[in-house]
């Protein structure tokens, strides 16, 4: 189960960032994990002015694991080796404004 969850995680994070599409990202993150609200403020940040990515396809997953359990949050801690594929991020006007192997 933790291990299937965090790999969704990744690939809904692909996703979110392809499509600007936030609400299942909502759903699923909390306030307190930094990276979810970085990732949330980063989507919002490309695509409320109309930007967007191309590219940034999941490519693989590997390493999966389980590292540990916190007792007092009652969740276990999942490390997860992902590679994804190289993209751009591009401003409404269809102009590049950076690219990322």
């Amino acid at each position: 189960g933790a291990i299937a969850a965090a790999e969704y995680m990744v690939r809904l994070y692909a996703y979110a960032l392809s499509t600007g599409e936030l609400q299942e990202w909502e759903e699923v993150s909390s306030d307190t994990c930094e990276f979810c609200t970085n990732t949330r403020a980063e989507v919002e940040r490309v695509y409320v002015p109309g930007g967007y990515f191309t590219g940034g396809e999941v490519e693989s997953l590997f390493d999966t694991r389980v590292v540990g359990f916190d007792e007092q949050l009652g969740i276990y801690g999942v490390e997860v080796g992902f590679a994804i594929s190289g993209g751009a991020e591009h401003a409404a006007s269809g102009a590049v404004v950076d690219e990322f192997p």
